[in-house]
């Protein structure tokens, strides 16, 4: 299902789903995202990617549904530039620890179908801290996605952080892409303000990640959950909107001022 509402809303959400709650994004404003207003509509989930044709050049076809159906449109200069960093990540892959994904549809269906749920999210020309980058997942297709974007990837492992900083200079991402060699989770060495948004991918469980990540993001800043159903998303904090994008993939936003004390 295809649905970012407000958990108060409580719509009725299921692999056939009509949707009757408030269709945007409150006061986050941005081009990606969809015109706030009422919806009434039913559409069935494009699930089972291995079971689409995949485009010409290998990225699954459901991606650009998925993108479309969150109000991203994934234009073909667009998807050229996922392809062309999906290589880059799978050359090096070859040597290094970057991911377990085997091809281009792979990383399409697994990875870069998270940037775009990202995309289609965050505020225009905000600032996003990403912990734990790891091969750039789903940080670097973000900043191809979000040219507006300032990105800051933290990554303790050398090899990981050589990749990314090649990754950065490939693409051009250098003025507002900044790559950190760093532990994660010394919030020390990472703070150079207060983000408007944080996020971290499969580095800790979504409840810890959330007090973790608190102290990173300014008053008005949220954090960025990454969960497997919505139940999990929604248990968060009272104050929780929720997108389900795909199979097991829901993305939770909650204002810092939802998040209780540690």
């Amino acid at each position: 299902m295809f649905c970012f509402c407000s958990l108060r809303l409580q719509p009725k959400l299921s692999s056939r789903a009509t949707c009757e709650c408030l269709v945007g994004l409150g006061e986050v404003k941005s081009p990606w995202a969809p015109e706030q207003g009422s919806c009434s509509r039913s559409y069935d989930v494009p699930f089972g990617y291995a079971e689409r044709v995949s485009d010409a050049k290998g990225l699954p076809s459901d991606l650009v549904a998925v993108a479309r159906e969150v109000g991203f449109v994934l234009s073909p200069p667009l998807q050229a530039e996922l392809v062309s960093f999906g290589e880059l990540l799978l050359a090096w892959a070859k040597v290094i620890n970057l991911t377990g994904a085997n091809s281009i549809e792979e990383l399409g269906r697994r990875h870069f179908i998270d940037a775009v749920a990202l995309a289609a999210v965050l505020r225009s020309g905000a600032s996003v801290l990403d912990v734990g980058s790891g091969g750039g997942l789903p940080a670097i297709p973000l900043a191809l996605l979000r040219p507006d974007l300032k990105l800051t990837l933290v990554e303790p492992t050398a090899k990981r952080v050589a990749f990314l900083r090649t990754a950065v200079r490939a693409f051009a991402l250098g003025e507002r892409t900044e790559v950190i060699s760093g532990r994660v989770g010394a919030e020390d060495q990472v703070r150079g303000g207060l983000w408007d948004a944080a996020m971290a991918r499969a580095v800790w469980n979504p409840a810890e990640w959330l007090q973790r990540a608190q102290p990173l993001v300014g008053p008005q800043g949220e954090v960025l959950v990454f969960c497997v159903s919505r139940q999990e998303a929604t248990a968060l904090a009272s104050d929780v909107r929720v997108m389900g994008y795909a199979r097991d993939r829901w993305l939770a936003v909650v204002p810092r001022s939802a998040v209780g004390p540690k």
